[in-house]
């Protein structure tokens, strides 16, 4: 993505603050974050340097693997297989807690080794003898993909977290695609019945079938050290690959306890068991890291965050940025209750560029991106924009973690990070080159919650093209073409742009000069108890440039009932507005963020504001996609 010059000469500034580079995982250090004069643009977009995420100091366990008896699931598709219960947590050894809790849960790669290092998914559980595919038992073992993230949980463990990494391999071994969700349920009810049996050790010291695996710490001090000291009202999910969408699941399953109790939560055996766990966990963070979505899922009632890498070869086509999309606008006041506040949770999105979808975990060492475009490739060449293996772990590991400790942890200290007001840590920063800044590469998008929100335009049906979500007209000047297109359920019906990802409906601009105007009619809006004015918006291209020619920008100006107007270029607060790379090959249109704040507009009456336009004078040759014009208030997790 082509930083500006103002972007430039940030990274410029940071380099020569405190110099660059990624670190190991085991560094507990983070960097003293400059005074905020020294890191402040002439826009004052950047308010400091986020803290770090390895800042622990408390002594930690070494990985405590464990297992219990297996579990059945039913699921859509009828199937009904055991289902193994294994996992491993890493905890701190001293401290009086509760500690918050995190689980991770892997995704669909092979579950058995053999013979090559060949990986394969065995049909069955526990690496049976291969010899009906032609492999011999010699040299096989399990694919321990839940130990992936142990680089992420030893440092979450050593700020005051427990952390459980589980095994999805036998769901792996029946997931297929003849189920229509894919092992979606199997995954959610497994996480589920993690977080069960963890809550019992919590309130009683012992779980009947639960117990350290061979050659780990005996199983009393297992126990001992956990009882008492798990803060079980804050909790935090992460499913990588199909593992995001099994959080997805596990969100929704999580409310319907009288389902989970008759329909599809079954012991294998009369005393396996027992009666099923029926409580409701308290799930504050849902992530899903590079997500299937083929069910199209919402995340209500939950803080929720999607990571989308924009070079994954797996998921290729980005299904995470649907679970946004469909999740934005859930549980909305009910305008018949003057007390409803509709849905209280905060919903965001990241786009890490030159990330794919395996180097998260480090059982993954194949690179997935297959396409032929210089811009993924795994190059040292100038012309590629891909982070290493280290390099996307540190910025995961950040991106990641500081949202888990915000939104379940509540530790309030990245909040700014999370309103695009501060920048990333510079040691998860991969600075190839001394221009390269790192916030460019990550790009946040939010809703707020419904009560700290005003929507302006959510563009979900075509009368957003005349009149906008407050019921007032809209208009344009010197545009050549305005129009509303769809993307509901993967079908890019009417979009111009190639390879346009989401779930949203949308509204399209395009321009051939520096006149071109979209105008909003506000009203006499007051905005004054609002911290920024935003939409998200991509930037519309095809293989030929005849949509847009480069990266793209305009101003968005806002102007009041006594006709005084400000206008602040979205550039200067946003790096959405990039042009897709590698366009024949794996070039994307996604929508991202564009947030300026309030404060920045002078001279204007913001309790009557009588029109916002975006005005196209930047560039002479452009096309965007966009929507969710609204003013919010950045109310953060928890």
């Amino acid at each position: 993505m082509k930083p500006s010059l103002s972007l430039v000469l940030l990274s410029l500034l940071l380099t020569a603050i405190a110099g660059c580079g990624g670190s190991s995982s085991n560094n507990n250090s983070s960097p003293t974050p400059p005074p905020v004069d020294e890191i402040e643009t002439s826009a004052e977009r950047f308010l400091e340097v986020a803290p770090g995420v390895r800042d622990g100091t408390l002594p930690i366990s070494p990985v405590i693997e464990y297992k219990a008896a297996p579990i059945r699931v039913l699921t859509t598709g009828g199937a009904d297989a055991p289902m193994s219960i294994k996992g491993q947590v890493r905890y701190p050894l001293v401290g009086e807690g509760p500690f918050p809790v995190i689980l991770y849960l892997h995704g669909r790669h092979g579950t058995c080794i053999y013979l090559g290092g060949t990986e394969a998914l065995t049909g069955a559980a526990g690496c049976p003898n291969m010899s009906l595919i032609g492999l011999p038992l010699v040299g096989v073992r399990p694919v321990k993909s839940l130990a992936g993230y142990d680089y992420m949980a030893t440092n979450l463990a050593a700020a005051g977290y427990v952390v459980i990494s589980i095994d999805g391999n036998d769901v792996n071994d029946i997931d297929n695609p003849s189920l229509p969700e894919r092992g979606g349920i199997a995954r959610g009810y497994i996480i589920l019945h993690h977080l069960d049996i963890f809550r019992q050790i919590n309130e009683t010291g012992e779980y009947a079938t639960l117990s350290p695996m061979q050659g780990t710490a005996p199983e009393p001090a297992f126990f001992m050290d956990l009882m008492g000291k798990m803060d079980l009202s804050r909790v935090g999910i992460m499913g990588h690959s199909r593992g995001g969408e099994g959080v997805m699941r596990a969100n929704l399953l999580n409310e319907l306890t009288e389902e989970r109790t008759t329909l599809e939560y079954r012991a294998e055996g009369p005393t396996t068991l027992g009666e099923p766990f029926t409580n409701k966990h308290s799930l504050g963070a849902v992530l899903p890291l590079a997500p299937t979505d083929f069910e199209y899922q919402t995340v209500p009632q939950s803080n929720f965050m999607t990571l989308l890498p924009y070079c994954d070869g797996d998921v290729s086509n980005l299904q995470g940025a649907r679970m946004y999309d469909t999740s934005r606008y859930t549980n909305p006041p009910n305008p018949d209750d003057p007390n409803s506040v509709g849905e209280p949770e905060t919903k965001y999105q990241i786009l890490l560029d030159g990330a794919n979808h395996n180097f998260f975990n480090t059982y993954w060492p194949s690179d997935d991106y297959r396409a032929t475009g210089v811009h993924c490739q795994r190059s040292t060449a100038s012309t590629s924009g891909r982070l290493t293996p280290e390099q996307q772990r540190d910025y995961g590991e950040f991106l990641m973690s500081s949202y888990l400790r915000m939104a379940a942890g509540g530790e309030m200290q990245y909040a700014n990070y999370w309103k695009g007001r501060a920048t990333i840590p510079l040691e998860y920063c991969p600075m190839n080159n001394s221009v390269e800044r790192c916030n460019a590469r990550s790009i946040v998008s939010y809703h707020a919650p419904w009560q700290h929100r005003l929507l302006v335009e959510d563009t979900l049906s075509p009368t957003s093209l005349s009149r906008n979500a407050l019921g007032l007209p809209v208009s344009i000047s010197g545009l050549d073409r305005f129009e509303f297109c769809s993307i509901l359920n993967g079908a890019a019906t009417g979009c111009p742009s190639a390879r346009t990802y989401g779930n949203s409906t949308q509204l399209f601009a395009k321009w051939s000069t520096t006149d071109a105007v979209y105008r909003t009619e506000l009203g006499e809006l007051d905005v004054s108890d609002y911290e920024v004015v935003s939409l998200r918006a991509g930037v519309a291209f095809d293989t030929t440039g005849i949509l847009s020619s480069g990266d793209q920008d305009f101003h968005i100006r806002l102007t009041d009932a006594n006709g005084m107007s400000a206008e602040i270029p979205a550039s200067s607060y946003s790096d959405a507005l990039f042009y897709p790379m590698a366009l024949a090959s794996e070039g994307k249109t996604t929508l991202n963020m564009v947030a300026i704040p309030l404060a920045a507009y002078s001279g204007i009456d913001k309790t009557r504001l009588a029109a916002l336009e975006l005005v196209f004078d930047q560039t002479s040759n452009g096309a965007i996609q966009f929507t969710d014009i609204q003013f919010q208030r950045l109310q953060l997790a928890p």
